[in-house]
C-alpha cells in the first residue's frame, strides 16, 4: 500500500487518513492565498471519524530557526502568525458552512466532513505543533501560551457559532505524537523540506 510522507517543518505529515487535504494545494484557494488569505498546513479526519484536525507545523529546532524561541518577539510572532492562521482557516471553513460568497470555489476542494458545521458529535481540533530541539523545556511554558492563542481566536470562534465544538492545542512535536497525531520527526531532511516524498509500505 502507498503511503504518501509529506515533509513540512521539520517533520513528516502521514497523509494515510482516508480524508485529508492540504489548503495550500486547493485550486479554489490559491487566488485568496494571493491577496495575503492565511492557510494551516493540514485538515484530516481523525480514524474515529468524529473529530476533524486543522493542523499547522513550525520549526523551531536549531535547524529550523537558529534563534530558537528564546526571546520575546519570537514568542509574540510566533502566536501572531499561529492566530492569523487560524482565523483566515476558520473563515474559509465559515464560508463553506455559511454558503458565503466564495463557497462555489472553495467546497469542490473540502473532503465532504468539512463542509459541515461543527457539531458535539464532529468536533473541530486546532492543533500547533512547534519543533523543538528540547521538547521539555517548550511544554514548560505552553500552558501561558496555549491560553493566549485560545483567547485570541475565541472571538472567531463565537461569531461562527462553533465555540463548543471547536478546541485549540499547543503542542511540543513529542506531545502532538503522544496525543495521536500522525507526525513523525524527518530525520532525512530536519529544517523541514516542503517537497512531497513517496514512501512505500508493504
Amino acid at each position: 500500500m502507498a503511503v504518501t510522507m509529506i515533509a513540512e517543518s521539520g517533520l513528516l505529515m502521514d497523509s494515510q487518513a482516508p480524508e485529508w487535504f492540504r489548503l495550500q494545494d486547493c485550486a479554489g484557494f490559491q487566488p485568496l492565498k494571493k491577496v495575503g488569505v492565511a492557510e494551516m498546513d493540514f485538515g484530516f479526519v481523525a480514524k474515529d471519524s468524529q473529530t476533524r484536525w486543522l493542523v499547522e507545523l513550525k520549526d523551531y529546532s536549531q535547524s529550523g530557526r537558529p534563534d530558537g524561541l528564546a526571546a520575546q518577539d519570537s514568542l509574540d510572532s510566533l502566536i501572531r502568525e499561529f492566530v492569523q492562521k487560524a482565523k483566515d482557516s476558520l473563515l474559509i471553513l465559515g464560508s463553506v458552512w455559511y454558503s458565503l460568497p466564495k463557497q462555489p470555489q472553495l467546497e469542490p476542494d473540502l473532503p465532504k466532513s468539512f463542509r459541515q458545521i461543527p457539531t458535539s458529535n464532529q468536533k473541530l481540533k486546532l492543533a500547533f505543533v512547534v519543533k523543538r530541539d528540547e521538547p521539555k523545556r517548550f511544554r514548560e511554558m505552553t500552558q501561558f501560551l496555549e491560553d493566549k492563542l485560545r483567547n485570541k481566536i475565541k472571538g472567531q470562534c463565537e461569531l461562527l457559532g462553533i465555540s463548543k465544538y471547536c478546541e485549540v492545542f499547543l503542542w511540543d512535536h513529542e506531545t502532538a505524537i503522544e496525543k495521536g497525531l500522525p507526525l513523525q520527526v524527518n530525520e532525512a531532511s530536519p529544517s523541514g523540506s516542503k517537497k512531497p516524498k513517496q514512501k512505500t509500505k508493504p
